[in-house]
């Protein structure tokens, strides 16, 4: 009899908390774009880029922000004058229920003859979005193989977690964190590698208006 007791007991709070905790999501919907007066850390960086688009359902959200591709091959900036890394930016769409899923693979790098010694493959992605409590949470995992030259391929593995809330002045708060293994410092060309310890990455966004 007691555990039937605390069976029904359990089952009423957890019928009570459910539609609580559902109620409690915000809406991040809408078009955002970095406040910089708000405390983002570091400045220089941005989780989901200096604009992003959120469009959001009630599983899913579908966040269109921006992707820094990087070139290889070259230290300075091309013969144009252009960067070495370029931003693109695109829509991705989430089902936010909990379970792993396969993710697109991003858009396949442009030929570069300045780049022909190095090149990065993507090799899987996989996403698993969920909402805990009033924060959605993204853990994206994937695998990239880099190769430079005759040498052997250089496998790296890569989580990336992003948390996306409302604080109570109506700023979107995206908290992002990359963990990645350690990259040779031979693929960058004698370079010292960029394997530092994580930085986790805190964006504020406004409402464009």
């Amino acid at each position: 009899m007691r555990r039937v007791g605390f069976l029904a007991c359990f089952v009423a709070v957890v019928s009570v908390v459910a539609p609580i905790g559902a109620q409690g999501r915000p809406d991040l919907s809408g078009r955002w774009v970095v406040a910089a007066d708000r405390g983002s850390t570091p400045e220089s960086m941005a989780a989901l880029g200096s604009t992003v688009t959120i469009s959001q359902s009630a599983n899913s959200i579908t966040i269109e922000g921006t992707v820094i591709w990087f070139r290889f091959g070259s230290r300075t900036a091309d013969a144009q004058g252009g960067p070495r890394e370029r931003e693109i930016t695109r829509p991705i769409a989430y089902t936010v229920d909990g379970v792993e899923r396969e993710l697109p693979q991003p858009l396949t790098a442009v030929p570069d003859r300045r780049a022909r010694s190095a090149s990065v493959t993507p090799t899987s992605r996989t996403y698993l979005a969920a909402w805990t409590g009033p924060r959605l949470v993204i853990m994206t995992r994937d695998a990239v193989q880099l190769t430079r030259g005759n040498e052997p391929p250089y496998l790296v593995k890569r989580v990336i977690r992003r948390a996306l809330s409302i604080d109570a002045e109506g700023s979107l708060i995206v908290d992002s964190l990359l963990v990645s293994d350690p990259i040779p410092e031979a693929f960058f060309f004698g370079a010292p590698a960029r394997q530092d310890s994580p930085v986790p990455i805190r964006t504020v966004y406004r409402k464009a208006s």
